[in-house]
């Protein structure tokens, strides 16, 4: 899976896709898991729709009881394409559970992939502050190193981050960022749920 986050997205998915095929003749659910996790990582940029099937059927194994490990990279990564695809309160609630399996489980690392997929679906929706200061919890590198998003996640980050700024302009994004870079990784967790338990019920109503 290491080969997305650095760029060779070819050769990601020529494993993943070997990986997904072995996974199925072994009916493993543990191995596959990981393999439509891995899959759905390396489509992500090129082919939406099948990476948000493999990634679904990642996150279904997961809650069936199965390897609980790639629940929240593969809730982080369905979080854009389900927006993209119509189901802004999945991505919402994809981010939310996500965060709240972290706080439960101890595990901090995942949140810098929860962390993108929140600055991508918020800026998205107009909501600039929060992205910022989502930023600023990055950057702090509370959850891990930031130097770990590369590639394709790097671009699409910053280019959100550019929105945000030129939204709300020099002053208050930096305020922001500032905000959150101040932030403890408890803090910062309970300022991103805050965030989405405020957003969410605009979206559920707008959702009908």
């Amino acid at each position: 899976m290491s080969l997305s986050g650095v760029g060779r997205t070819d050769e990601a998915r020529v494993d993943a896709e070997a990986s997904t095929a072995l996974a199925r003749r072994l009916r493993n659910p543990t191995v596959l898991a990981l393999a439509a996790l891995a899959r759905g990582w390396s489509l992500k940029h090129d082919d939406e729709a099948e990476a948000r099937a493999a990634l679904e059927e990642s996150i279904a194994i997961c809650e069936s009881g199965a390897l609980q490990g790639t629940l929240v990279p593969s809730l982080a990564f369905v979080a854009p394409l389900r927006h993209r695809a119509g189901d802004t309160v999945g991505a919402l609630d994809a981010l939310r559970t996500a965060i709240l399996s972290c706080r439960e489980t101890g595990e901090r690392l995942s949140i810098i992939t929860v962390l993108l997929s929140f600055v991508i679906v918020l800026t998205d929706l107009g909501e600039m502050e929060g992205p910022a200061v989502a930023a600023g919890v990055l950057q702090s590198e509370v959850f891990g190193p930031a130097a770990s998003v590369t590639g394709f996640d790097l671009d699409e980050h910053q280019r959100c981050l550019d929105i945000a700024r030129e939204t709300l302009g020099d002053t208050r994004y930096n305020a922001a960022v500032a905000r959150g870079a101040s932030l403890s990784d408890e803090e910062a967790l309970d300022r991103l749920v805050d965030e989405l338990d405020r957003v969410l019920p605009q979206q559920r109503d707008l959702a009908g």
